[in-house]
């Protein structure tokens, strides 16, 4: 039995390709796959649920059938779908699991999160995360209607991308890093966010794991037979 880790997907309608490409991803992965892990950011962006789209269907169609399967499905939300709720967790029979969860695989323990509260952050960026994190504005954006929604969040995808462009957004705090495997007594933390597909040694027992997101290629981390690996592929 094998468990996959994937993050920063960004599935949207005006890239059909890529909704196709992780389908067979998953598709090909599907056998003896024991968990799935998504680490945030599935869907390029996510202004509630009750706004399904075909996009939306299809891919809660195809995880409520890998679950039928036998799959375990679990999702961090990420910045960019963070107003994911349960109403559409329950449709793909997913689980919604905190940041910070810590997880007990095959002898490993493993904290995993989106990963953004790992980085030097730029005042920009602590606004939007105050956004993000806030139950109270949360609610107060899900009753405003959906044009309203959509420009908005139009808007927040394009100060994203434009940050996505300052290099310095995706520096890591290693301290931090430390800081949050030490307190959760954990040897292995996976996340996303960066867009930076890597791993590398916090200290001699303590390995950090960067998921890539899926532009040009693919990324995953699979645990299979007590063995842990990240894999970078093309899609």
């Amino acid at each position: 039995m094998k468990t996959i880790f994937v993050s920063d997907v960004h599935l949207s309608e005006n890239f059909p390709n890529l909704v196709k490409k992780f389908l067979n991803f998953l598709s090909k992965n599907k056998k003896n796959l024991k968990f799935l892990y998504i680490l945030g950011d599935l869907f390029d962006f996510w202004i509630g649920d009750d706004n399904q789209t075909e996009l939306s269907k299809k891919i809660s169609l195809f995880i409520k059938n890998l679950v039928k399967n036998g799959t375990s499905c679990y999702f961090i939300r990420g910045n960019r779908d963070f107003l994911i709720g349960k109403k559409y967790a329950n449709s793909c029979g997913m689980k919604i699991i905190p940041n910070n969860s810590v997880l007990k695989i095959q002898g490993y323990s493993i904290i995993v999160m989106h990963g953004d509260q790992l980085l030097k952050k730029d005042k920009i960026y602590k606004i939007f995360s105050k956004f993000s994190r806030n139950r109270i504005i949360k609610n107060a954006f899900l009753k405003l209607p959906l044009k309203i929604r959509i420009k908005i969040a139009k808007i927040l995808r394009k100060i994203s991308i434009s940050q996505k462009k300052k290099k310095k957004i995706f520096l890591i705090d290693k301290k931090n890093v430390e800081k949050i495997m030490n307190k959760n007594k954990a040897s292995i933390l996976i996340h996303g966010h960066t867009h930076i597909c890597k791993s590398y040694r916090v200290s001699k027992k303590k390995i950090c794991i960067s998921l890539g997101s899926w532009e040009n290629f693919g990324s995953m981390v699979k645990i299979e037979k007590k063995r842990i690996s990240l894999f970078k592929f093309s899609i």
